[in-house]
Order: C-alpha cells, then sequence, then structure tokens
C-alpha cells in the first residue's frame, strides 16, 4: 500500500496514539480487501481496539471516510493498481507472443550453429576489430583474449539477461567451471541458450555442464556438441507431441 507519508502526518496531526493507530490498521485492511465492513465489533477487532475503545473513538476516525466506510484515496490507489497490473499483464503475454513466433522461426536451426558459437569462441574464424560491437550489443572483442576472461565477460552480461542477479554470475560461471573446465565451450552454450530463447537456460546450461538428465547420452563430447546436441532432440520431441512448452532437463539447477 502506498503512504504517503507527509500527507498523512498532514491529515492526522490531530489524531491520538489510538486513534492513529486504529486508521491504519483500517486502511491496511482496506488496502488488501477492498472495503470495510459495517458493524461495530468487526471495525473494533480490524482496529485493534475493544469494543469500547472503538465507540469512544469511532466518530473521529469515521471522519476520513464517506458513504459509511469508504476511502476516496485508497479507492483511487486501488484503481491505479490494477491499471498497471493489467498492463504488465498485457505486455507480459505481448513478449510471450513474440518469443514463440521467434522460436518457430528459429526451429531450422541445427548443430551447426553451435559449432560456429565454438570456433568463434576459440579464435578459429576471424576476429572481429578491437572496437567492434555485435548486433546483440554484447561488449567487443579483444584480440588475444583469455577464453575464461572472454568468458566471464560475456557471460556475466547474458546472465543478467536471464535475470540472474549480477552480483551472483560470476559465482555461478565458477560453480559451471568447476564441474567443467571448458571455457570455450561453457560460453558457446550460455550463448546458445540465449539465442535459442531456452524457456529455462539456468537449468538448460547446468544438465549440459553436469551431464544430468538427458544430457546423460552425450557424454565424452565438449560442451558446445553437448548443447546443440540437446537442441535438436527438444526440438524432435516437441515436433513428435506437437507441442511447444517446457522441455524438463532433469537437473535440479533450475533456481536464478
Amino acid at each position: 500500500m502506498p503512504l504517503h507519508v507527509p500527507d498523512y502526518l498532514a491529515d492526522t496531526a490531530h489524531l491520538n496514539a489510538t486513534q492513529s493507530g486504529a486508521y491504519l490498521h483500517l486502511i491496511m485492511h482496506y488496502w488488501q480487501t477492498g472495503s470495510l465492513p459495517d458493524d461495530p465489533a468487526a471495525l473494533a477487532r480490524i482496529a485493534k481496539l475493544s469494543l469500547f475503545s472503538w465507540n469512544k473513538n469511532c466518530s473521529t476516525i469515521q471522519k476520513f471516510f464517506h458513504d459509511g466506510w469508504k476511502h476516496k484515496r485508497i479507492d483511487m490507489e486501488l484503481q491505479k493498481s490494477n491499471e498497471i497490473s493489467d498492463k504488465r499483464r498485457r505486455a507480459a503475454l505481448q513478449k510471450h507472443s513474440k518469443s514463440s513466433a521467434k522460436a518457430d522461426a528459429n526451429a531450422p536451426a541445427n548443430a551447426e550453429q553451435m559449432h560456429t558459437h565454438a570456433r568463434t569462441c576459440a579464435g578459429a574464424s576471424p576476429s572481429p576489430k578491437k572496437d567492434s560491437v555485435s548486433p546483440r550489443g554484447d561488449t567487443a572483442d579483444v584480440v588475444g583474449e583469455d577464453p575464461r576472461a572472454r568468458l566471464f565477460r560475456f557471460g556475466k552480461t547474458i546472465l543478467v539477461s536471464f535475470g540472474v542477479e549480477e552480483k551472483r554470475t560470476g559465482s555461478l560461471i565458477g560453480q559451471w567451471l568447476k564441474a567443467k573446465s571448458d571455457p570455450v565451450g561453457l560460453l558457446a552454450a550460455i550463448q546458445f541458450a540465449r539465442d535459442q530463447n531456452v524457456a529455462e537456460p539456468i537449468a538448460y546450461i547446468s544438465a549440459i555442464v553436469h551431464g544430468k538428465g538427458y544430457a546423460n547420452g552425450h557424454g565424452g563430447q565438449d560442451l558446445s556438441s553437448i548443447a546443440a546436441a540437446m537442441a535438436a532432440e527438444m526440438r524432435q520431441r516437441e515436433s513428435a507431441q506437437g507441442t511447444g512448452g517446457s522441455f524438463d532437463f532433469g537437473g535440479s539447477d533450475r533456481g536464478h
């Protein structure tokens, strides 16, 4: 509930401690439920007062309300809150629709895309100029950069885009590296999860790194190859099932 402190203090300066506390409890209940009961005993319980004390202070407190126990300011704030929630809900639905359309458009992508990521990370393909910026808005490449440094520089930015708190990105990458010391392949897997709009990217990457779930069948391969194989298998199963729902990665590292 938004509490405009200067307005509240100005409006309630004449109230004593009992009346101010009762009024606060009433408007907090109003915010949560959208109304107040027109019953003295019920109002006394909400205000945390005895019925005797409520009857003694009721007339002073009721002056903040109209038409019985309606509160104009809170009604206005509730309407504003509902409008914001509706707007966010519509935006989320629109974003989900766009993401689904983009995922469908990228469906033909195959393992070669993943290997391209890996070759680029390893420096096999020509590197962009030092001052260049990729179309995705990634940080510019640095010639001769150590693979681990590159992993942390690019990977942390991508993990933030997945919703991971920035302060946790470094430790998360460190945990993955400890499980699988393959910075080039790990960065390729992170980038691939981003480019394919994987529904649960952290679980997806963790399954690759730890060899959990259906990643077990790809043991012995580098991370980039495993990620590509997993994505291809996911598309095949979705096609066979006729659904684009989330895929069970079989791992336990699902939280951000």
